[in-house]
């Protein structure tokens, strides 16, 4: 039961939760005087996380798509081979950098 509810938590209740203090950090931020890097930059990190993982998952779909193939691609790293953790990781954490620099150019806080 206990399992159940972590896995429950962990897949849909802590990317909406993520998103949602993501959101409300880049408001207040954009609105405060002093401090507001701080606040935007933590709350961009928050939504680059749930929402790389989307993007991560979303091109290794349509990647096999594209190849023919009937499971998961992992774009850039790691391919149809997906017993490679390292691969996998690193792809995952490639598509969270991309999505924070682009939060951060296209959100920037006012000065």
């Amino acid at each position: 039961m206990i399992r159940t509810l972590l896995a429950n938590f962990l897949t849909m209740w802590l990317p909406l939760l993520l998103i949602a203090a993501g959101i409300l950090l880049v408001v207040k931020s954009r609105s405060a005087r002093g401090g507001a890097n701080a606040k935007f930059y933590t709350g961009a990190l928050l939504l680059s996380v749930p929402l790389g993982l989307i993007a991560y998952i979303g091109s290794g779909m349509i990647a096999a798509a594209l190849h023919g193939g009937g499971h998961f691609y992992s774009v850039p790293f790691g391919g149809y081979t997906a017993s490679n953790d390292a691969a996998l990781a690193s792809s995952a954490l490639l598509w969270i950098g991309m999505v924070f620099l682009c939060l951060s150019a296209t959100l920037r806080p006012r000065s």
